[in-house]
């Protein structure tokens, strides 16, 4: 994520105050993943990342060809994996033996991923791998931030050969700038269309073509700031300068705005947001153009410095540091102070012994020295040194190496949920009896008025039970007279068991709900459980709408049993005026301790039904807070205790409502 330095010091164009930048945009992406308050939107350090990266890199072709009118491509790219992968290769081969001995999760999920991240296909290797929702539930694979090494490279190897392309027309940098520019618009245009909140956004997340324009944005600013025009600025009239301080100030403001306030998942970020965040941070790096400008002067202090040169070990470090140490869950501030530390700490000691040395074509010098015809003496106790650093080295690689390969090989897989197979065959389960219920619904409304459409509408599970009952009651109006049956309907209330027995609700629900779907049946045998896997808040809308305008469903209340796949969004007020003024809505809370819209989700829900007639809130995450017995290992998905704990919480709201209503 960083350039090479080296050149523009020799150019005179090292722009200071780039590290500054860097630093924040890597402490906001550390804050973010730590769950800050104040960094809701801290992954938009990746689209300042983007946006730098593609700046300074485009500055190095563009001097490249200037310079010899072409660009060496096996010479650039030798430097960009020389720069990116012996990072990633210490980072993971250190992750898969802690984390075989320390988190057997961890370890299966990094190795999935493994490949991906080495070979820089992370991105599209988790938007097209074909993994069971169950399998990949709980905590996220620790190489997951390798989605943006990913995009980085693939900027890398396809950009230089189209410069290559335009470098042979006369007017190539306006054609290369224009070019850049339109890429950048149409890559953002991607963006807009192709994010649809009823889906997991994933594919509009992680895409190469529709993340590319924050790299382009760079790209096309290096085309708009030439060598010349950076010497002019330099020398620019102090008004001027501080006209373009002031700008890059009120840019860089607006970013700190966006990555502490923006949720990092709304609609906004997607349609607009992340181009806004990458043009205020092309206003922020043409505005420390002067590095004598006071913008550029503050964000060139040492600590800065310090960690921008670090930022890339940074970046590759603490994603996995955190989940080893608090599983990515909320954790003390003592916890959170280490997690920091270690980052630093294992950041600067891969700067100092890997990506330096390498960087700097340590391995190549090595191999000179070996290959010499050593003179003098001095000459060969110099090769004799670097052979035995070079065995060494060797060694402890091949040492690493040969653990890593028997961990992947000999280390048994666990995945975070002990009973896929289980909640395979409970979710065609659920999916059958919904579909059942919904034929026989469908049955229901063709009958005449004077028909019962309530029986051989219960599920196998309730059936025998409310049968029995039926029964009984028939029996019991056969021997009362009609005027005394009058009386005790108006004198004797009905039970809980009869008032939620009686109930025709509709449970529009995800995976965690489906848990509890024998439950959910046992205490509301004549309503609908529809759950689904991965299903979107905004899914909701199109189910109730099929259900009361296509089935013929007009029962007595609707559950909300989502949001721990995504945001709400609109879905909320969209279900709430769909189902008019009458009937009640009842909103469950989540509790998904590994993703960061669980807070956003339930503090909108607490706003929400207390500003919302006629809508109830079934508060699941305080019910199951401090019960840890409630779930299986991913945190999320219920145990046999917690699908009881479950279906009590939304039996408990809802028997208070109708109870109210009885008397």
């Amino acid at each position: 994520m960083r350039s090479n330095k080296k050149n523009y010091r020799k150019q005179g164009n090292y722009i200071t105050g780039i590290d500054g930048l860097r630093s924040i945009a890597v402490f906001m992406v550390l804050a973010y993943h730590l769950q800050f308050p104040f960094a809701k939107g801290g992954l938009l350090g990746v689209t300042v990342f983007f946006v730098i990266s593609g700046f300074l890199i485009t500055r190095i072709l563009v001097s490249e060809l200037d310079g010899t009118h072409r660009i060496d491509l096996k010479k650039f790219w030798n430097r960009r994996i020389r720069r990116l992968l012996p990072a990633v290769l210490a980072m993971a081969a250190v992750l898969i033996l802690v984390s075989a001995l320390w988190n057997r999760v961890l370890f299966t999920k990094a190795c999935s991923d493994l490949l991906s991240a080495i070979f820089c296909y992370n991105n599209w290797h988790q938007i097209f791998r074909n993994i069971s929702y169950f399998e990949n539930a709980g905590m996220p694979s620790p190489l997951t931030h390798c989605w943006s090494l990913s995009v980085e490279a693939q900027f890398y190897l396809l950009y230089p050969p189209l410069l290559i392309f335009f470098a042979k027309f006369q007017n190539w940098r306006k054609l290369s700038a224009f070019a850049t520019l339109l890429l950048a618009v149409l890559s953002m245009g991607a963006m807009w269309i192709l994010f649809d909140p009823s889906t997991d956004p994933s594919r509009v997340y992680y895409g190469t073509d529709t993340r590319a324009f924050s790299l382009l944005f760079g790209a096309f600013l290096a085309f708009m700031t030439t060598d010349k025009l950076i010497r002019r600025k330099r020398r620019a009239a102090p008004a001027a300068c501080m006209m373009s301080d002031a700008a890059g100030a009120a840019a860089l403001l607006v970013l700190f705005y966006m990555m502490a306030r923006v949720d990092g998942y709304s609609s906004f970020l997607y349609r607009g947001g992340q181009g806004l965040a990458s043009a205020c941070t092309v206003l922020v790096i043409f505005s420390l153009l002067n590095t004598d400008g006071i913008l550029s002067r503050i964000l060139s202090i040492a600590p800065l410095k310090w960690i921008s040169e670090r930022s890339y070990g940074i970046y590759l470090w603490h994603y996995p540091v955190i989940l080893l140490i608090s599983n990515g869950q909320k954790a003390a501030w003592q916890v959170h102070i280490l997690e920091i530390l270690l980052t630093l700490l294992i950041s600067a000691l891969s700067y100092r012994f890997i990506e330096t040395p390498i960087r700097n074509g340590m391995i190549g010098k090595s191999i000179a020295i070996l290959q010499m015809e050593p003179e003098t003496r001095r000459e060969r106790r110099m090769q004799i040194r670097t052979l035995k650093k070079s065995i060494r080295a060797v060694f402890g690689i091949f040492v690493i190496a040969a653990g890593v390969l028997l961990c992947i090989l000999f280390v048994p897989r666990v995945n975070a949920l002990d009973n896929i197979e289980e909640l395979e065959r409970q979710e065609e389960k659920a999916k059958e009896i919904a579909r059942r219920k919904t034929l026989e619904l469908k049955g229901s409304s063709n009958q005449s008025p004077g028909q019962d459409s309530a029986n051989g509408f219960l599920p196998d599970l309730a059936g025998k039970t409310m049968e029995r009952l039926q029964t009984d009651a028939a029996a019991d109006r056969k021997e009362a007279p009609q005027s005394a049956r009058v009386q005790a309907s108006v004198i004797a209330p009905r039970s809980e068991e009869e008032i939620l027995n009686g109930l025709s609700l509709l449970l529009i629900g995800d995976s965690v709900a489906m848990g509890a779907t024998d439950e959910f049946y046992s205490a509301f045998p004549e309503s609908i459980s529809d759950v689904a896997v991965g299903r979107q808040t905004t899914e909701s809308i199109d189910i109730y709408d099929t259900y009361a305008n296509g089935n013929g469903w007009n029962g007595d209340g609707v559950i909300f049993a989502l949001g721990a796949n995504g945001l709400l969004y609109h879905s909320l007020d969209a279900l709430r005026e769909m189902l008019g003024p009458d009937k009640p809505l009842f909103i469950v809370t989540v509790r998904v301790p590994y993703v960061s819209w669980e807070e956003p989700n339930n503090q909108e829900i607490y706003a929400f039904t207390q500003a919302t007639e006629n809508t109830y809130l079934v508060d699941w995450y305080k019910i199951s807070e401090g019960h840890g017995e409630y779930f299986a290992g991913d945190g999320i998905h219920l145990t046999y205790e917690g699908c009881e704990a479950y279906v009590n919480g939304i039996k408990e709201t809802v028997w208070e409502v109708y109870r109210d209503r009885e008397r």
